[in-house]
């Protein structure tokens, strides 16, 4: 796609809807040509193992940054990856604009694992960050899990509590009556106890078209996980 020289993406942030005919491991790229030459690569992982079908909204991390964004006058689109050649469609390439130009990130964490209440907890509070932790709700207290009573500390110190299910069973492929029952249990686990799950983390970072309908009447956002980030720049979140 070649654009108008004085196309300026400096205050603007990029996302893309794509789909494959079918689920298979693929890293959707965009490259960024500016008028001397100069590039700016983005990749986002696509259908690691277990991921729901149709079109998904991606944004896409950087890789790359030479270009100057205030001139770009070409941008590349591709896929590449799998067994074979994905036959792919590309819909809704939007540029909206900033009303910031401060960036804004999250740090994720689950399995509520001690290591996040005794390594990154006291880090991020020392930088007055917080994060956020999703808790398999029928292991809280066991060997290596947090108590109750730090999860507690947790969400004093504004960090958000929230769900990755009860008994951390990989939800692709369960009928929607399971998946709606250790989706819902752990909800509702978390709300007796003050939470306020916001998300959810899909365990193992599968799921499929029941498991995005069952977590829509529960939760506000879900998380897919990706396992081989790109030169260690994890993708952006899929929601």
């Amino acid at each position: 796609m070649t654009i108008d020289p004085n196309f300026d993406l400096s205050m603007r942030d990029i996302s893309i809807v794509a789909r494959i005919d079918q689920p298979q491991r693929t890293n959707l790229r965009m490259r960024l040509t500016d008028t001397d030459g100069e590039t700016l690569s983005l990749v986002s992982e696509y259908h690691r193992d277990l991921h729901p079908t149709g079109w998904l909204t991606f944004t896409l991390s950087v890789a790359e940054a030479e270009a100057d964004l205030s001139s770009i006058e070409n941008i590349l689109i591709s896929l590449d990856g799998g067994d074979k050649a994905p036959l792919y469609w590309l819909d809704d390439l939007r540029f909206p604009q900033r009303t910031s130009n401060t960036a804004q990130f999250s740090f994720t964490f689950d399995d509520n694992t001690r290591d996040v209440y005794e390594t990154f907890y006291p880090i991020m509070r020392e930088f007055g960050s917080s994060g956020s932790d999703a808790i398999i709700t029928d292991q809280i207290g066991e060997s290596g899990r947090l108590t109750l009573t730090k999860i507690d500390e947790l969400a004093e110190a504004g960090w958000s509590i929230d769900n990755h299910t009860h008994g951390l069973s990989t939800l692709h492929g369960l009928s929607k009556a399971d998946q709606r029952d250790t989706i819902g249990t752990a909800n509702e686990i978390l709300r007796d106890q003050g939470f306020d799950p916001k998300s959810i983390m899909y365990p193992g970072g599968q799921c499929d078209r029941a498991t995005l309908e069952v977590a829509a009447e529960n939760n506000q956002y879900g998380f897919l996980a990706f396992t081989s980030p790109y030169k260690g720049i994890a993708p952006s979140v899929t929601l």
